[in-house]
């Protein structure tokens, strides 16, 4: 320690300071600080959350084309403890404040929307002042809302002096007549609605009565898939008088035109004589 509290220096006999050059640093180089996020932030590349007072070895920038009111404005870089991607901050002397800038995002503070929405009210009333046209409308809106206003007070008013002189019973006997009209409006309306509706049933279930369905015949089918062309059907009414009865058509050799004789022929009756013949000619037990 005594080594570096020393009290004088040692300057040579032939020492000329009017030879020393004055180094002059650059002003966009970055200065290498120990910095303290004065913030929350979470990470936008790996999602690492990286809360305020965490102590960083970042590089400081101060912006030259940008200031507040002749202050100056720093940025700041800093790198993901978990991923090492780097994400920027930047001073806010406005508000008072820091801004996220890019590669991280900013823990959600509810103030600071509330804020900015005050603010942006404010701003936007600032630009209706300096724009007549805007505070003219706004003042013709104003004063038709108001006069809305007025007439709906002036019908309480109104309607408070009508029943002033009334009595509690009196006002409940008005309430329930009322009540009670309105009740048989709705009943008429439901009475009406359902009668409609009746007699649109009647008129379906009329319409099916008189309608009769034909049974489709197989042997239609069959001629279908051989290719013959089905005859047309015909639909009858119960009015009219119902078709004569059909014929069924035969199925598999009918359609050959093939005739089956159902004549049965006489049996030959040789056999039988022949059979009587040998019975006669067998020799009785008893005669042996």
């Amino acid at each position: 320690m005594g080594e570096r509290k020393v009290l004088n220096k040692y300057y040579p006999p032939d020492f000329d300071g009017t030879k020393l050059v004055r180094n002059k640093r650059p002003r966009d180089q970055l200065e290498l600080i120990r910095f303290m996020l004065p913030v929350t932030v979470r990470c936008n590349n790996c999602g690492e959350y990286m809360y305020a007072g965490k102590k960083f070895n970042v590089k400081k920038e101060t912006l030259q084309n940008e200031d507040y009111l002749g202050l100056k404005i720093f940025r700041f870089y800093v790198k993901c403890v978990s991923c090492s991607s780097q994400f920027t901050i930047k001073t806010d002397p406005k508000n008072a404040d820091y801004i996220a800038e890019a590669g991280a995002t900013r823990n959600y503070e509810p103030w600071r929307q509330q804020e900015q929405a005050e603010d942006d009210v404010k701003k936007a009333l600032d630009e209706e002042e300096m724009d007549t046209m805007a505070a003219l409308e706004n003042r013709t809106l104003d004063a038709k809302e108001e006069m809305e206003i007025q007439d709906a007070l002036d019908q309480l008013r109104h309607l408070r002096a009508q029943q002033g002189h009334l009595s509690f019973d009196q006002l409940l006997r008005i309430q329930e007549r009322r009540f009670m009209n309105t009740s048989r409006i709705e009943d008429a309306r439901k009475e009406k609605a359902e009668l409609e509706d009746e007699k649109v049933a009647k008129e379906v279930f009329q319409k099916r009565r008189n309608i009769v369905k034909r049974l489709e015949d197989p042997s239609e089918e069959a001629e279908n898939v051989m290719g013959n062309e089905p005859e047309p059907k015909i639909r009858h009414t119960a009015s009219e008088n119902p078709p004569p009865p059909q014929k069924p058509k035969l199925g598999g050799l009918g359609g050959l035109n093939i005739k089956i004789s159902t004549s049965k022929k006489p049996r030959p009756a040789t056999e039988s004589k022949v059979a009587l013949a040998s019975l006669a000619a067998y020799p009785d037990s008893e005669d042996e």
